[in-house]
């Protein structure tokens, strides 16, 4: 029945007025799916394991941003963000909570760090945390 109501959803958003938040609205769900593999992860209480998988993850999303291209699954899975500062254009990725749930700041910004990521957060983490090179890009 989800599916349907969201079929109709989608055809309605498409041929109607829809705005971009609406649309990002539908690929929430295809973000929060999880492939066995990565829910044997979540289910898993072994801290080495989530941050070998983060590990995996932040050089992944280090060489997307450094390429400033982007896959479907980043596109779908995280929030990509374009920013022109004073001193240049930067790209950023937003990680939901979920994504590293368990794992304390500190170990998330060394893992970041591995990589030649900047990671800004707020204190609680609840907001997510966004993943940005540390030298800027200049704009095009």
């Amino acid at each position: 029945m989800d599916f349907v109501a969201r079929t109709v959803w989608l055809i309605v958003v498409v041929l109607g007025d829809g705005t971009e938040d609406m649309l990002a609205q539908l690929v929430t769900p295809l973000a929060r799916c999880l492939s066995p593999g990565r829910l044997l992860l979540r289910m898993s209480h072994d801290p080495a394991r989530h941050e070998a998988y983060l590990d995996g993850e932040f050089a992944r999303l280090a060489l997307e941003i450094d390429r400033g291209r982007f896959s479907l699954r980043t596109k779908i899975a995280h929030r990509v963000g374009h920013e022109v500062h004073p001193d240049g254009y930067r790209l950023g990725v937003h990680l939901h909570p979920r994504e590293y749930r368990g794992v304390p700041l500190s170990r998330l910004r060394r893992l970041a760090s591995a990589h030649s990521l900047a990671l800004e957060a707020s204190t609680d983490l609840r907001d997510g945390v966004v993943l940005r090179p540390v030298h800027a890009k200049e704009s095009w």
